[in-house]
């Protein structure tokens, strides 16, 4: 009889032990594929080119996959996001990565990345409503320290700098004083493409941030209030 009983307890931890080998077995195979998509696409920017359809087709499959065995990945969502976002010119791609970065969000609100690019699909497609300031808003608050996060609030937000509202005006302000600190010229150069030159000299006056002599001169040719 208590050899019954060790027995019936000991097969549902036997189970559960076999259970819990599946289910790293299956994770592992999703973030293989997880990761190999990762690098292809970290490729393409490294090189600064776009993919042939045949490559970010076979990207998507592997992303694909891994979402079919660990739905529940933020990660995996927001690499589908960006991938679907890659195909601007498509409108089914558009809302598709959309889909996946507001799932991304659900699964991980306080990723400042992935509300950097919600704001950067919104942003491309016309978007520019108050979704779009709510996702400069949270990236900015959540990734104050961030270099990419910074250069997507600075980069997008001179850019809308007209129609923002105080508040984001503020977070934009915010954070491209934080990336002078940082990178300095690339914020120089953002903030001249967008018109807005003058806002980042307001904030390298006084100090030693600026990369290059010819940025001195520029600001001090360049009206010191926008």
């Amino acid at each position: 009889m208590l050899r019954l009983r060790r027995l019936a307890l000991g097969v549902p931890v036997v189970l559960g032990l076999a259970w819990v080998g599946v289910v790293a077995e299956r994770s592992a195979r999703a973030d293989a594929l997880m990761l190999e998509g990762s690098r292809e696409m970290a490729a393409w920017t490294a090189g600064r080119m776009d993919p042939s359809e045949g490559n970010w087709r076979q990207v998507r499959e592997k992303l694909e996959g891994a979402e079919g065995i660990e739905e529940m990945d933020p990660s995996t969502h927001e690499l589908l996001g960006i991938l679907y976002g890659i195909r601007l010119g498509d409108p089914e791609y558009v809302r598709a990565a959309r889909v996946h970065l507001k799932r991304a969000l659900a699964l991980r609100p306080t990723s400042p990345y992935t509300w950097a690019n919600l704001a950067e699909g919104a942003y491309l497609t016309g978007d520019t409503g108050s979704a779009f300031e709510l996702a400069l808003n949270r990236s900015a608050d959540l990734g104050p320290a961030e270099p990419e996060v910074q250069r997507i609030v600075v980069d997008y937000g001179l850019a809308m700098w007209n129609e923002l509202t105080p508040s984001t005006r503020a977070s934009v302000e915010r954070m491209l004083n934080a990336g002078l600190r940082r990178k300095p010229l690339e914020m120089l150069q953002i903030s001249e493409r967008r018109g807005r030159l003058a806002f980042a000299c307001r904030h390298l006056v006084g100090s030693n941030r600026a990369p290059d002599p010819k940025w001195y001169q520029l600001c001090q040719s360049t009206e010191a209030t926008p």
